[in-house]
């Protein structure tokens, strides 16, 4: 007897892409995770630059570390601009 109410059942039963999760990775479903740290994000999540971070310490010390590069180029870009 076919349940066509089934996601599993009826002419679609074996279209297995028509029923599988969004977002299926190799192993199962990926969770969404802190882009500093990998931990996964608890009740809140705290978003700059199109990435999302678990905490407050985490965002801070991404926005520092960028801080840092964008410094080091800087200091790369004078350095070379002596030399020439």
């Amino acid at each position: 007897m076919n349940d066509y109410n089934h996601p599993r059942s009826g002419p679609e039963a074996d279209n297995h892409a028509a029923t599988a999760p969004r977002e299926a990775g190799p192993v199962g479903p990926r969770r969404k995770r802190c882009a500093q740290c990998g931990k996964p994000f608890g009740l809140v999540r705290r978003r700059r630059a199109g990435m999302q971070f678990c905490s407050n310490a985490c965002l801070t010390e991404q926005a520092q570390g960028a801080h840092r590069a964008v410094r080091e180029k800087a200091r790369w870009f004078e350095f070379l601009n002596a030399r020439g």
